[in-house]
């Protein structure tokens, strides 16, 4: 026996509300469109599983692209062996050309994000937008903050490195870097040291297979 009887009831209404301009987002979502007067967007990616799915994302995409760090790390440990044979014969020239290297890109780094002042942070579709890391993970105003910070701070860093790259006791590094590869990799030395980083890079490229494969 039933001891009470509920009655439902459904109703059906259409609700008018505004369009919001839309676009295709990697042939597969329809998704806002981000424009100055439609927050939606921002309210979207900014949503309060923002850090949730971002890490989901960065853990999926470590998972599916594992050979290729494990091919990098590899390739790393063998560039880093490389670089201390060239120290140990060209230790000078090496020296040189890499703060010089170094003060430009980072230079030229700056001068890239403080570019960033220019175009519209809402249009997705600009090479910019596209190609500035900051503008991809961030929008609005905020992306143009962030990009005025890091480009006055690697200008800033650049012109630090110029005076380190002209300072005349940059020869007593040169001649201590030359002594610190002839203890590695010069004759009696054996190859302690040289195995030693190798295997624990691998040791560690073992265990982040194991962890996420």
């Amino acid at each position: 026996a039933f001891d009470s009887t509920f009655d439902v009831q459904i109703t059906q209404s259409v609700a008018y509300q505004l369009s919001y301009p839309s676009e295709k987002h990697l042939d597969r979502y329809c998704v806002p469109k981000p424009t100055s007067e439609n927050d939606l967007y921002s309210r979207v990616v900014n949503g309060p599983l923002k850090n949730i799915s971002q890490f989901n994302g960065v853990v999926l995409s470590f998972k599916r692209a594992w050979p290729v760090i494990l091919g990098v790390a590899v390739f790393a440990v063998l560039l880093g062996v490389g670089y201390l044979h060239m120290l140990k014969n060209y230790a000078g020239i090496v020296l040189y050309f890499t703060l010089w290297l170094g003060t430009f890109m980072t230079g030229l780094f700056g001068l890239f994000f403080l570019y960033g002042l220019f175009p519209d942070p809402w249009d997705e579709l600009g090479w910019y937008q596209q190609t500035s890391p900051i503008v991809v993970i961030c929008v609005g105003p905020a992306a143009r903050f962030l990009s005025l910070i890091t480009g006055f701070v690697l200008l800033a860093t650049s012109a630090c490195m110029l005076f380190s790259v002209l300072n005349e006791n940059i020869d007593e590094s040169i001649g201590i870097v030359c002594a610190a590869c002839d203890c590695i990799l010069g004759q009696g030395s054996g190859c302690a040291f040289v195995v030693q980083p190798v295997t624990q890079a691998f040791a560690g490229a073992a265990l982040m297979f194991a962890l996420f494969v």
